[in-house]
Protein backbone atom coordinates (compact mmCIF):
# COMPACT_ATOMS: atom_id res chain seq x y z
CA UNK A 1 0.00 0.00 0.00
CA UNK A 2 1.61 3.30 -1.12
CA UNK A 3 1.58 6.20 1.01
CA UNK A 4 -1.15 7.97 -1.00
CA UNK A 5 -3.29 5.01 -0.81
CA UNK A 6 -2.87 4.49 3.05
CA UNK A 7 -4.09 8.30 2.95
CA UNK A 8 -7.63 7.42 1.75
CA UNK A 9 -8.19 4.62 3.53
CA UNK A 10 -9.40 5.31 6.32
CA UNK A 11 -12.00 7.98 4.98
CA UNK A 12 -15.42 6.19 4.64
CA UNK A 13 -17.32 8.37 1.93
CA UNK A 14 -16.02 9.10 -1.73
CA UNK A 15 -14.04 12.04 -3.13
CA UNK A 16 -15.77 15.18 -3.53
CA UNK A 17 -16.46 17.44 -6.17
CA UNK A 18 -14.72 21.07 -5.13
CA UNK A 19 -16.94 23.78 -7.04
CA UNK A 20 -18.38 26.67 -4.44
CA UNK A 21 -22.25 25.91 -3.51
CA UNK A 22 -23.12 29.03 -5.91
CA UNK A 23 -22.06 26.59 -9.16
CA UNK A 24 -23.58 23.72 -8.12
CA UNK A 25 -26.84 26.26 -7.50
CA UNK A 26 -26.10 27.45 -11.16
CA UNK A 27 -25.96 24.19 -12.61
CA UNK A 28 -28.87 22.38 -11.46
CA UNK A 29 -30.85 25.66 -12.02
CA UNK A 30 -29.99 26.28 -15.94
CA UNK A 31 -30.36 24.18 -19.35
CA UNK A 32 -26.39 23.29 -18.28
CA UNK A 33 -27.31 21.01 -15.94
CA UNK A 34 -28.37 18.05 -18.27
CA UNK A 35 -24.92 19.02 -20.72
CA UNK A 36 -23.17 18.29 -17.35
CA UNK A 37 -24.60 14.95 -17.14
CA UNK A 38 -23.09 14.13 -19.94
CA UNK A 39 -19.92 15.77 -19.25
CA UNK A 40 -19.55 13.57 -16.77
CA UNK A 41 -19.40 10.80 -19.11
CA UNK A 42 -17.17 12.95 -21.21
CA UNK A 43 -14.84 13.02 -18.40
CA UNK A 44 -14.98 9.20 -17.05
CA UNK A 45 -12.35 7.93 -19.99
CA UNK A 46 -9.70 10.72 -19.04
CA UNK A 47 -9.81 9.48 -15.35
CA UNK A 48 -9.86 6.10 -16.11
CA UNK A 49 -6.50 5.97 -18.29
CA UNK A 50 -4.88 6.97 -15.15
CA UNK A 51 -2.47 4.45 -13.97
CA UNK A 52 -4.29 2.47 -10.82
CA UNK A 53 -2.16 4.32 -8.05
CA UNK A 54 -3.50 7.94 -9.91
CA UNK A 55 -6.98 7.37 -10.01
CA UNK A 56 -6.93 7.47 -6.48
CA UNK A 57 -6.28 11.66 -7.22
CA UNK A 58 -9.59 11.88 -8.83
CA UNK A 59 -11.62 15.06 -8.33
CA UNK A 60 -8.54 16.64 -6.61
CA UNK A 61 -6.94 20.47 -6.69
CA UNK A 62 -4.28 19.44 -8.57
CA UNK A 63 -1.72 23.01 -8.41
CA UNK A 64 1.28 23.00 -10.01
CA UNK A 65 2.99 21.63 -6.89
CA UNK A 66 0.38 20.81 -4.36
CA UNK A 67 -1.93 17.94 -4.31
CA UNK A 68 -5.57 18.25 -2.46
CA UNK A 69 -7.25 15.07 -1.98
CA UNK A 70 -10.50 15.95 -0.09
CA UNK A 71 -13.04 13.41 1.62
CA UNK A 72 -15.88 13.83 3.56
CA UNK A 73 -15.34 12.52 6.91
CA UNK A 74 -16.75 12.38 10.72
CA UNK A 75 -13.68 13.63 13.41
CA UNK A 76 -14.21 10.84 16.05
CA UNK A 77 -14.05 11.83 19.43
CA UNK A 78 -10.78 11.84 20.76
CA UNK A 79 -9.66 9.38 24.01
CA UNK A 80 -6.59 10.72 25.62
CA UNK A 81 -3.54 10.19 23.36
CA UNK A 82 -0.82 8.87 25.37
CA UNK A 83 2.77 10.22 24.49
CA UNK A 84 5.83 8.35 26.14
CA UNK A 85 9.45 10.08 25.28
CA UNK A 86 12.47 8.50 24.31
CA UNK A 87 15.53 10.37 24.65
CA UNK A 88 17.34 9.51 21.32
CA UNK A 89 20.46 7.94 22.03
CA UNK A 90 21.46 7.94 18.39
CA UNK A 91 21.25 4.58 17.56
CA UNK A 92 17.21 4.14 16.00
CA UNK A 93 17.10 0.32 15.53
CA UNK A 94 18.23 -0.25 19.60
CA UNK A 95 16.00 2.00 20.40
CA UNK A 96 13.41 0.60 18.45
CA UNK A 97 14.48 -3.24 19.83
CA UNK A 98 14.07 -1.48 23.86
CA UNK A 99 10.91 -0.66 23.30
CA UNK A 100 9.74 -3.10 21.62
CA UNK A 101 11.20 -5.87 24.27
CA UNK A 102 11.13 -3.90 27.45
CA UNK A 103 8.52 -1.16 27.41
CA UNK A 104 6.02 -2.40 25.16
CA UNK A 105 2.15 -2.06 26.30
CA UNK A 106 -0.92 -4.20 26.61
CA UNK A 107 -2.50 -3.14 23.01
CA UNK A 108 -1.18 -1.78 20.08
CA UNK A 109 1.28 1.11 20.11
CA UNK A 110 3.41 3.32 18.10
CA UNK A 111 7.01 4.12 17.95
CA UNK A 112 7.97 7.11 15.87
CA UNK A 113 10.63 9.79 15.19
CA UNK A 114 11.19 12.54 12.75
CA UNK A 115 13.53 14.02 10.10
CA UNK A 116 13.99 17.49 8.50
CA UNK A 117 14.02 17.77 5.04
CA UNK A 118 16.46 20.40 3.69
CA UNK A 119 15.25 21.13 0.14
CA UNK A 120 13.61 24.02 -1.12
CA UNK A 121 10.36 22.73 -1.42
CA UNK A 122 8.05 22.47 1.23
CA UNK A 123 6.65 18.42 1.33
CA UNK A 124 3.51 18.46 2.73
CA UNK A 125 1.77 14.80 3.78
CA UNK A 126 -0.89 14.55 6.35
CA UNK A 127 -4.51 14.85 7.51
CA UNK A 128 -5.95 18.81 7.01
CA UNK A 129 -8.63 20.37 7.77
CA UNK A 130 -10.57 23.07 6.30
CA UNK A 131 -10.72 24.20 10.03
CA UNK A 132 -6.97 23.52 10.25
CA UNK A 133 -6.11 26.36 12.83
CA UNK A 134 -8.43 24.49 15.07
CA UNK A 135 -7.25 21.43 14.34
CA UNK A 136 -5.00 18.97 16.45
CA UNK A 137 -1.52 18.45 14.75
CA UNK A 138 0.73 15.82 15.35
CA UNK A 139 3.42 18.98 17.19
CA UNK A 140 0.17 19.41 19.27
CA UNK A 141 0.02 15.78 20.60
CA UNK A 142 3.85 15.81 21.21
CA UNK A 143 4.19 18.73 23.22
CA UNK A 144 0.87 18.09 25.04
CA UNK A 145 -0.09 21.43 24.32
CA UNK A 146 -3.26 23.67 25.57
CA UNK A 147 -5.49 23.05 22.34
CA UNK A 148 -4.58 19.53 22.70
CA UNK A 149 -5.26 18.82 26.19
CA UNK A 150 -8.44 21.36 25.28
CA UNK A 151 -10.18 18.99 22.76
CA UNK A 152 -8.99 15.92 24.42
CA UNK A 153 -10.35 16.43 27.54
CA UNK A 154 -13.94 16.90 26.88
CA UNK A 155 -15.60 14.51 24.09
CA UNK A 156 -18.13 17.13 23.48
CA UNK A 157 -15.16 19.82 22.23
CA UNK A 158 -14.39 16.94 19.28
CA UNK A 159 -15.63 18.77 16.03
CA UNK A 160 -17.70 15.89 13.67
CA UNK A 161 -18.61 16.07 9.78
CA UNK A 162 -16.24 18.51 9.33
CA UNK A 163 -14.49 18.89 5.82
CA UNK A 164 -11.22 17.19 5.64
CA UNK A 165 -8.49 15.25 3.72
CA UNK A 166 -5.27 14.13 2.88
CA UNK A 167 -3.06 16.50 1.73
CA UNK A 168 -0.17 15.18 0.01
CA UNK A 169 2.85 16.81 -2.82
CA UNK A 170 4.83 20.06 -2.31
CA UNK A 171 3.82 23.50 -1.95
CA UNK A 172 4.98 26.68 -2.48
CA UNK A 173 3.42 29.58 -1.38
CA UNK A 174 0.92 27.31 0.86
CA UNK A 175 -0.86 28.79 3.81
CA UNK A 176 -1.33 26.62 6.69
CA UNK A 177 -0.67 28.28 9.82
CA UNK A 178 2.65 26.39 10.16
CA UNK A 179 5.19 28.41 11.39
CA UNK A 180 7.61 27.31 9.38
CA UNK A 181 8.06 23.41 10.58
CA UNK A 182 6.61 21.84 7.64
CA UNK A 183 9.89 20.08 6.75
CA UNK A 184 10.06 18.59 9.80
CA UNK A 185 8.18 15.49 9.12
CA UNK A 186 7.67 12.39 11.17
CA UNK A 187 7.58 8.24 10.32
CA UNK A 188 5.77 6.44 12.43
CA UNK A 189 5.57 2.68 12.89
CA UNK A 190 2.32 0.92 13.98
CA UNK A 191 3.14 -2.54 15.90
CA UNK A 192 0.53 -4.97 17.55
CA UNK A 193 0.45 -5.96 20.90
CA UNK A 194 2.54 -9.53 19.96
CA UNK A 195 4.88 -7.81 17.28
CA UNK A 196 8.92 -8.24 18.66
CA UNK A 197 10.84 -7.57 15.62
CA UNK A 198 10.97 -4.32 14.12
CA UNK A 199 10.80 -5.27 10.67
CA UNK A 200 7.40 -6.75 11.62
CA UNK A 201 4.94 -3.64 12.10
CA UNK A 202 1.76 -3.08 10.90
CA UNK A 203 2.14 -0.01 9.10
CA UNK A 204 4.09 3.00 8.45
CA UNK A 205 2.60 6.61 8.84
CA UNK A 206 4.69 9.87 7.21
CA UNK A 207 3.06 13.22 8.59
CA UNK A 208 4.21 16.49 8.86
CA UNK A 209 4.63 17.83 12.51
CA UNK A 210 2.30 20.74 11.54
CA UNK A 211 -0.38 18.66 10.37
CA UNK A 212 -2.63 15.75 11.95
CA UNK A 213 -2.52 11.65 11.55
CA UNK A 214 -4.86 9.25 12.43
CA UNK A 215 -3.71 7.66 15.86
CA UNK A 216 -6.61 6.12 16.81
CA UNK A 217 -5.39 6.25 20.41
CA UNK A 218 -2.90 4.21 20.11
CA UNK A 219 -0.13 4.74 22.11
CA UNK A 220 2.66 6.69 20.88
CA UNK A 221 6.43 6.04 21.94
CA UNK A 222 8.49 9.73 20.43
CA UNK A 223 11.98 9.49 20.15
CA UNK A 224 12.62 13.33 18.81
CA UNK A 225 14.53 14.28 15.95
CA UNK A 226 16.53 11.41 14.45
CA UNK A 227 18.61 12.94 11.79
CA UNK A 228 18.68 11.94 7.75
CA UNK A 229 21.74 9.72 7.73
CA UNK A 230 20.74 8.03 10.96
CA UNK A 231 17.19 7.51 9.74
CA UNK A 232 17.87 6.11 6.07
CA UNK A 233 20.57 3.61 7.87
CA UNK A 234 18.05 2.34 9.45
CA UNK A 235 15.34 2.15 7.10
CA UNK A 236 17.68 0.58 4.45
CA UNK A 237 18.31 -2.16 7.64
CA UNK A 238 15.21 -2.53 8.22
CA UNK A 239 13.83 -3.08 4.14
CA UNK A 240 16.63 -5.71 3.51
CA UNK A 241 14.51 -7.68 6.11
CA UNK A 242 11.17 -7.39 4.97
CA UNK A 243 9.62 -10.16 3.31
CA UNK A 244 5.69 -8.87 2.64
CA UNK A 245 5.70 -6.53 -0.25
CA UNK A 246 2.88 -4.52 1.28
CA UNK A 247 5.33 -4.11 4.04
CA UNK A 248 8.22 -2.86 1.20
CA UNK A 249 5.82 -0.62 -0.41
CA UNK A 250 5.53 0.97 2.84
CA UNK A 251 9.56 1.81 3.56
CA UNK A 252 9.90 2.51 -0.09
CA UNK A 253 7.80 5.48 0.94
CA UNK A 254 8.88 6.06 4.30
CA UNK A 255 12.52 6.06 2.85
CA UNK A 256 11.53 8.21 -0.67
CA UNK A 257 10.78 11.32 1.85
CA UNK A 258 14.29 11.38 2.81
CA UNK A 259 16.46 14.14 0.58
CA UNK A 260 19.80 12.33 0.71
CA UNK A 261 19.26 12.38 -2.92
CA UNK A 262 21.62 10.06 -4.73
CA UNK A 263 21.48 7.63 -1.83
CA UNK A 264 17.77 7.63 -2.03
CA UNK A 265 18.08 7.30 -5.89
CA UNK A 266 20.70 4.87 -6.04
CA UNK A 267 18.64 2.70 -3.67
CA UNK A 268 15.06 3.55 -6.04
CA UNK A 269 16.48 2.95 -8.92
CA UNK A 270 17.87 -0.87 -7.10
CA UNK A 271 14.33 -1.84 -6.46
CA UNK A 272 13.15 -0.97 -9.80
CA UNK A 273 15.47 -3.21 -11.44
CA UNK A 274 15.09 -6.03 -9.06
CA UNK A 275 12.50 -9.01 -9.18
CA UNK A 276 10.25 -7.28 -5.94
CA UNK A 277 6.50 -6.91 -6.74
CA UNK A 278 5.08 -4.54 -9.48
CA UNK A 279 3.52 -2.63 -6.93
CA UNK A 280 6.58 -2.53 -5.08
CA UNK A 281 8.75 -1.20 -8.23
CA UNK A 282 5.91 1.53 -9.04
CA UNK A 283 5.82 3.17 -6.25
CA UNK A 284 9.56 3.24 -6.39
CA UNK A 285 8.81 5.29 -9.90
CA UNK A 286 6.74 7.27 -7.88
CA UNK A 287 9.09 8.44 -5.44
CA UNK A 288 11.99 8.54 -8.03
CA UNK A 289 9.94 11.85 -9.30
CA UNK A 290 10.41 13.35 -5.73
CA UNK A 291 14.25 13.09 -5.88
CA UNK A 292 14.65 15.47 -8.72
CA UNK A 293 18.20 14.90 -9.99
CA UNK A 294 19.59 14.16 -13.43
CA UNK A 295 20.22 10.80 -12.12
CA UNK A 296 16.91 10.22 -11.33
CA UNK A 297 15.36 11.75 -14.17
CA UNK A 298 17.88 9.47 -16.42
CA UNK A 299 16.14 6.61 -15.04
CA UNK A 300 12.68 7.44 -15.53
CA UNK A 301 13.83 8.22 -19.40
CA UNK A 302 15.15 4.87 -19.57
CA UNK A 303 11.98 3.70 -17.88
CA UNK A 304 9.74 5.57 -20.69
CA UNK A 305 11.70 4.27 -23.31
CA UNK A 306 12.13 0.10 -22.81
CA UNK A 307 10.88 -1.05 -19.45
CA UNK A 308 8.51 -4.38 -20.81
CA UNK A 309 5.72 -3.26 -18.29
CA UNK A 310 3.44 -0.60 -19.65
CA UNK A 311 2.29 0.44 -16.19
CA UNK A 312 5.60 1.18 -15.11
CA UNK A 313 5.87 3.40 -17.89
CA UNK A 314 2.94 5.08 -17.30
CA UNK A 315 4.26 5.44 -14.04
CA UNK A 316 7.25 6.66 -15.16
CA UNK A 317 5.89 9.51 -17.45
CA UNK A 318 3.97 10.71 -14.46
CA UNK A 319 6.85 10.98 -12.01
CA UNK A 320 8.64 13.90 -14.60
CA UNK A 321 6.04 16.01 -13.81
CA UNK A 322 7.30 15.84 -10.07
CA UNK A 323 10.59 17.28 -11.09
CA UNK A 324 11.47 20.66 -11.49
CA UNK A 325 14.10 19.90 -14.02
CA UNK A 326 13.75 21.97 -17.47
CA UNK A 327 14.62 18.84 -18.93
CA UNK A 328 11.42 16.89 -17.26
CA UNK A 329 9.66 19.28 -18.73
CA UNK A 330 10.88 19.43 -22.05
CA UNK A 331 10.52 15.26 -21.61
CA UNK A 332 6.42 15.71 -20.98
CA UNK A 333 6.18 18.04 -23.76
CA UNK A 334 8.09 15.84 -26.56
CA UNK A 335 6.28 12.69 -25.24
CA UNK A 336 2.77 14.77 -25.25
CA UNK A 337 3.59 16.24 -28.88
CA UNK A 338 5.32 12.90 -30.56
CA UNK A 339 4.63 9.72 -28.45
CA UNK A 340 3.15 6.71 -30.71
CA UNK A 341 1.31 5.54 -27.65
CA UNK A 342 -2.22 7.79 -26.91
CA UNK A 343 -2.06 6.44 -23.58
CA UNK A 344 1.40 7.47 -22.93
CA UNK A 345 0.50 10.77 -24.57
CA UNK A 346 -2.36 11.10 -22.28
CA UNK A 347 -0.36 10.52 -19.24
CA UNK A 348 2.15 13.49 -20.45
CA UNK A 349 -0.66 15.88 -21.40
CA UNK A 350 -1.62 15.75 -17.33
CA UNK A 351 1.48 15.73 -16.36
CA UNK A 352 2.05 19.36 -17.94
CA UNK A 353 -0.91 20.61 -16.29
CA UNK A 354 1.22 19.97 -12.79
CA UNK A 355 3.94 22.58 -14.23
CA UNK A 356 4.25 25.76 -13.32
CA UNK A 357 5.80 26.63 -16.13
CA UNK A 358 4.54 28.70 -19.18
CA UNK A 359 5.88 26.59 -21.26
CA UNK A 360 3.76 23.71 -20.15
CA UNK A 361 0.51 26.10 -20.28
CA UNK A 362 1.44 27.08 -24.00
CA UNK A 363 2.26 23.36 -25.02
CA UNK A 364 -1.30 22.58 -23.67
CA UNK A 365 -3.32 25.53 -25.37
CA UNK A 366 -1.51 24.13 -28.82
CA UNK A 367 -2.88 20.84 -28.05
CA UNK A 368 -6.59 22.35 -27.74
CA UNK A 369 -6.97 24.25 -30.48
CA UNK A 370 -4.61 21.90 -33.24
CA UNK A 371 -3.82 18.45 -31.98
CA UNK A 372 -5.71 15.81 -34.13
CA UNK A 373 -6.80 13.56 -31.57
CA UNK A 374 -9.91 14.80 -30.12
CA UNK A 375 -9.22 12.59 -26.88
CA UNK A 376 -6.07 14.00 -26.08
CA UNK A 377 -7.40 17.36 -26.84
CA UNK A 378 -10.18 16.42 -23.99
CA UNK A 379 -6.99 15.58 -21.76
CA UNK A 380 -4.91 19.20 -22.58
CA UNK A 381 -8.63 20.92 -21.52
CA UNK A 382 -8.32 18.93 -18.14
CA UNK A 383 -4.91 19.86 -17.84
CA UNK A 384 -4.73 23.27 -18.03
CA UNK A 385 -7.88 23.81 -15.59
CA UNK A 386 -5.31 22.51 -13.24
CA UNK A 387 -2.25 24.95 -14.16
CA UNK A 388 -3.52 28.21 -12.35
CA UNK A 389 -5.88 30.44 -11.86
CA UNK A 390 -4.93 32.62 -14.61
CA UNK A 391 -5.83 30.00 -17.28
CA UNK A 392 -9.97 30.68 -16.15
CA UNK A 393 -10.22 33.25 -19.55
CA UNK A 394 -8.56 30.87 -21.84
CA UNK A 395 -11.42 28.26 -20.33
CA UNK A 396 -13.98 30.48 -20.93
CA UNK A 397 -13.13 31.65 -24.64
CA UNK A 398 -12.91 27.67 -25.56
CA UNK A 399 -16.38 27.07 -23.78
CA UNK A 400 -17.99 30.02 -25.05
CA UNK A 401 -16.57 29.22 -28.88
CA UNK A 402 -14.16 26.42 -29.87
CA UNK A 403 -15.38 24.86 -33.05
CA UNK A 404 -16.08 21.64 -31.22
CA UNK A 405 -18.85 20.98 -29.33
CA UNK A 406 -16.87 17.85 -26.99
CA UNK A 407 -14.33 20.64 -26.28
CA UNK A 408 -16.74 23.04 -24.87
CA UNK A 409 -17.99 20.59 -22.63
CA UNK A 410 -15.16 19.64 -21.44
CA UNK A 411 -14.16 23.76 -20.41
CA UNK A 412 -17.57 24.38 -19.49
CA UNK A 413 -17.20 21.07 -16.52
CA UNK A 414 -13.63 22.40 -15.86
CA UNK A 415 -15.07 25.92 -15.29
CA UNK A 416 -17.46 24.17 -13.00
CA UNK A 417 -15.10 22.43 -10.83
CA UNK A 418 -13.29 25.47 -10.59
CA UNK A 419 -13.66 27.67 -7.38
CA UNK A 420 -12.73 31.15 -9.18
CA UNK A 421 -15.76 33.55 -9.35
CA UNK A 422 -14.82 34.59 -13.30
CA UNK A 423 -16.19 31.27 -13.74
CA UNK A 424 -19.17 30.78 -11.64
CA UNK A 425 -20.07 34.45 -13.75
CA UNK A 426 -18.89 33.13 -17.28
CA UNK A 427 -21.40 29.68 -16.15
CA UNK A 428 -24.12 32.19 -15.58
CA UNK A 429 -23.73 34.05 -19.02
CA UNK A 430 -23.51 30.44 -20.42
CA UNK A 431 -26.69 29.46 -19.20
CA UNK A 432 -28.68 32.43 -20.05
CA UNK A 433 -27.50 32.28 -23.62
CA UNK A 434 -25.11 35.50 -23.66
Amino acid sequence: MTIVQESVATTKTGVIASHPERSRRVAKQSPLYNINQEIASVARPYRSSLPRNERLFLKIFLSPILFFILTITALPAQAQQMVKFEKFTGDVARQFESILQNDRPDGNFWIGYSIVRNDDNQFIVGSYSFDNDNAITLRDVITNSPKFKDRTSSRDKSKKGNISGRMFGRGKGISISTNGTDRETAVLFLYDKNTKNIDDFSEVSICNLSLSVELSDHPLFWLGEAGTKKSIDFLFATYKKLKKDESKEDLVSAIGIHTDQHVVTSFLIDVINSKSDDEVRENSVFWLGYQNNTDAFAALKKIIASDPSFEMRKHAVWSLSYMNLPAATDELIAIAKKNGNNELRKQAVYGLGNKAVAKAEETLKDIVEDDPDLEIKKHAVYALANTSDDIVPYLITVARSHRSLSIRKCAIWSLGNSRDERAVDALILLAENK
